[in-house]
């Protein structure tokens, strides 16, 4: 049971990870496009 349940954690961390990562990447984008624009509004 323990073992089951451990193995239930790895996959819910190893899927927050792979959200964590999507994010990031999300975010690099915006702040690329945001750094762009808001250098050609200065």
């Amino acid at each position: 049971a323990i073992k089951r349940q451990t193995d239930s954690q790895a996959e819910a961390y190893l899927r927050l990870l792979e959200e964590n990562n999507q994010l990031r990447r999300q975010l690099e984008d915006y702040q690329h496009m945001f750094g762009e624009w808001t250098k050609k509004e200065m």
